[in-house]
């Protein structure tokens, strides 16, 4: 009897050890998880913060190679030449457009009588265009 009162009494202690023991190290484990979780924002703000700064800095640095770059094809005379190669080549589709709006006007596209209706704006012929061809009056013309 009093063997198993003994008995019980180790036991009851040792459960409360145990006991005590899996609180304690429940308690760290929530308090090192708390430290990870506040690092890991304040490392995730950080981050995004490193990550706008970059991208602004990398504007600037466009912005300033672009200006550079403009100021070299003033110097060099570069920004002209582009300038005339572009209105040469407006002229060039002025002239083909004229062209072509004269070729329609006077009938000689198809050999067909075709012109732009000056109240419409828009092309007036007869001539249809096929997968074959272009043909007129139903005749196919090669």
């Amino acid at each position: 009897v009093e063997a198993a009162r003994i008995l019980d009494e180790a036991t009851n202690e040792a459960n409360e050890v145990r006991l005590g023991s899996m609180l304690y190290t429940k308690d760290m484990l929530s308090n090192i998880d708390n430290f990870i979780s506040s690092t890991l924002e304040a490392e995730r703000a950080n981050f995004s913060l490193l990550i706008e700064a970059l991208q602004n800095d990398k504007d600037v640095i466009k912005t300033n190679v672009d200006e550079i770059d403009n100021q070299i094809k003033e110097f060099t005379g570069e920004a002209a030449r582009e300038e005339e190669e572009r209105m040469a080549r407006y002229a060039e589709s002025v002239a083909a457009a004229e062209e072509q709006l004269n070729a329609v006007n006077t009938g000689d596209v198809y050999n067909e009588e075709a012109y732009i209706d000056e109240d419409t704006s828009e092309l007036v012929s007869n001539v249809e265009s096929t997968d074959e061809g272009y043909y007129s009056d139903g005749f196919l013309d090669e």
